[in-house]
């Protein structure tokens, strides 16, 4: 800023001394006509004005020094505070503006004089900074405002206006000042803040479990929509009423203890623990139980306690009914006779039935049948292997590809000693489902072995009786055969053969030329007749009684084991083969022969062995 010349310099005296004479001019005192005394008098009073206006001149130059100062200050003060200043007039054009306001608005301070100030706002806060200069100007009173400043101008940044209006000794409003302070980053607190609430509000309103806050008089400030569910209360019907509705009468006064204790210690927040089991009353007066956790802050002097409830009436009822299932399992495992443990993957033994127990305390020398809950069995089934046991190496073979997957299953018989004597097991090996573990259950099969030997015994012993009865009904069988065969060999080689000659004798006399008159012929022919069914008669009495190699199904093995000397019963049965099979007969056969085949051919449709002749 340019300093002010010297009020002592030439220019300045010059003046006020040509003012000077003119008004000694004016007056009507004439120096020269004045007398000596009256004019020494005169030049002492000057000498004295003269020092007392230096004096004043010297005090004048102080005073104008120190308002410069205080105005460099102030320019100071005015340029580089760090709140942005404007003067603005009664249209709300910018008359004087700071560097601060400069760079709030984002434009060299030389172009912001004459500018209005509502061009650098948002076009939504027009409306309220127009409210803002006429309360200003129209009040006199100093007014705020929060607006925001356009992007392309003030970057999107937020100020605070703090406005106040000049006037003139009238009291009119020639101007107004306002301050600019910068709340962009307070507004971003505040944004984040409130997305921050909402979130929370939004997590307390979705969680699960109940929320709930209450102040030092156990009132209700928070009550999120679980707890509407949970306690089937409102949350506008909750807040402000105390939390001993929530709460079963029986219980009140120990959780009054419970809170004041938790808010006079600096404990962190926990999970609520008490004796026995938590329980909460709905608004119906129902109760159920629930688990809690805790925690207490302090906002403004207020301590404010929150506590998360989760109803576990459904988790209750599924550990009592699992509790059932398990208590049924291990009745049911606990009754097998079947003996039932399970291996981890290292081999130890987790768990065991009654079965398993009992034969474990039995045992005589330990081994594999002798382990208990928390030993090794594998280990068991080295020391065996040590000892020389012939079954424990296939066994821990087994159990270790289970193990490991390499088989779904095993399963193997052992033997194992006990106080009464030797005893068989069935061992099984499974894959435990949904764990890295094995089931070993053992059956006691020594009943089964025994019964198994005893069985072979019997085996052997029938076997021997099966031998002698079959060579006993091999004798009877050929003692049998050979009377049937005598007496079919009599019938057919006897009585047979002579029905056959005399039936050919009849038959000779009907074709004599000269023979019996007609009706003896007929006579004949029934006598023929009659012959040949009683011919036929005994052919079917000695074929039953003849024994199967001589029957019609042994015909072919008869015909082609019998020696080659017997010819003319060879004949006969070759013979006897034809009609069977092509139902002819040669034409050059034994008289003897031709009657044996001509009576078998007129018997051969209804003989029951045909058909095992032609498969033969």
């Amino acid at each position: 800023m340019a300093k002010i010349s010297d009020p002592g310099g030439p220019f300045r005296s010059s003046g006020l001394r040509r003012q000077a004479e003119a008004l000694l001019r004016a007056s009507k005192r004439d120096v020269e006509a004045m007398p000596v005394k009256d004019v020494q008098q005169l030049v002492h009073e000057l000498q004295v004005h003269q020092l007392e206006l230096e004096m004043q001149n010297e005090e004048l130059r102080r005073v104008q020094m120190e308002l410069e100062a205080a105005r460099d200050r102030y320019v100071d003060l005015f340029d580089f505070s760090p709140a942005g200043h404007l003067t603005l007039d009664p249209q709300g054009k910018i008359v004087e503006a700071n560097l601060r306001a400069a760079a709030l608005l984002g434009m060299h301070r030389s172009k912001l004089i004459g500018r209005p100030l509502a061009s650098f706002l948002e076009a939504t806060e027009q409306d309220r900074f127009h409210r803002h200069s006429r309360a200003v100007m129209r009040t006199g009173l100093r007014q705020t405002c929060e607006l925001q400043l356009r992007p392309n101008e003030g970057g999107g940044v937020y100020v605070n206006l703090e406005s106040l209006a000049v006037r003139d000794e009238q009291g009119g409003a020639t101007h107004w000042s306002t301050a600019l302070l910068d709340i962009s980053a307070r507004k971003r607190a505040e944004q984040e803040l409130e997305a921050q609430r909402i979130q929370h509000g939004a997590i307390i309103d979705t969680a699960m479990d109940a929320i709930i806050t209450v102040d030092e008089e156990e009132r209700v400030v928070l009550f999120n929509r679980a707890a509407e569910s949970m306690f089937l209360c409102g949350a506008g019907e909750a807040i402000g009423r105390p939390l001993d509705q929530f709460i079963p009468e029986r219980f009140r006064r120990v959780h009054h203890d419970h809170l004041r204790r938790f808010g006079q210690s600096a404990m962190q927040p926990r999970a609520m623990q008490r004796t026995g089991t938590l329980y909460g009353r709905r608004a119906n007066g129902e109760e159920f139980p629930f688990e809690a956790s805790i925690a207490h802050v302090r906002v403004n002097g207020r301590q404010l306690f929150t506590v998360i409830v989760r109803d576990i009436t459904e988790r209750r009822n599924a550990e009592v009914a699992l509790q059932a299932s398990e208590s049924f399992t291990r009745a049911v495992l606990d009754s097998l006779l079947t003996q039932v443990c399970v291996l981890n993957e290292e081999g130890v033994i987790l768990q065991m039935n009654e079965a398993w127990k009992e034969w474990a305390a039995r045992a005589v020398d330990g081994g594999v049948i002798g382990a208990n809950v928390g030993q090794n069995y594998l280990e068991q089934c080295r020391r065996e292997i040590a000892e020389g046991a012939r079954d424990a190496q296939s066994i821990l073979d087994g159990i270790e590809a289970v193990l490991a997957g390499r088989r779904l299953w095993f399963s193997q018989e052992f033997v194992a000693r006990a106080p009464e004597g030797e005893h068989w097991f069935l061992l099984r090996v499974t894959k435990l489902k949904g764990a890295s573990a094995v089931v070993l259950s053992r059956t006691d099969v020594s009943e089964r072995v025994r019964m198994a030997r005893e069985l072979e015994d019997h085996v052997v012993l029938l076997g021997k009786q099966r031998t002698e009865l079959e060579s006993l009904a091999g004798k009877l069988i050929g003692a049998q055969e050979q009377e049937r065969r005598r007496i079919a060999r009599e019938l057919h080689d006897d009585f047979n053969q002579r029905l056959a000659a005399l039936s050919l004798e009849l038959e000779s006399l009907e074709r004599c030329p000269d023979g019996p008159p007609l009706q003896m012929v007929r006579q004949l022919a029934v006598i023929r007749s009659r012959v040949g069914q009683l011919s036929d008669d005994l052919h079917d009495m000695a074929y039953r009684l003849h024994p199967r190699c001589s029957s019609t199904s042994g015909w072919k093995w008869r015909c082609e084991t019998m020696p080659r000397s017997s010819k003319s019963e060879a004949e006969c049965l070759s013979a006897l083969w034809c009609v069977a099979f092509r139902r002819g007969l040669p034409r050059r056969l034994p008289p003897t022969c031709f009657v044996s085949c001509r009576s078998v051919s007129r018997m051969w449709p209804s003989m029951p062995g045909r058909r095992r002749c032609r498969s033969s």
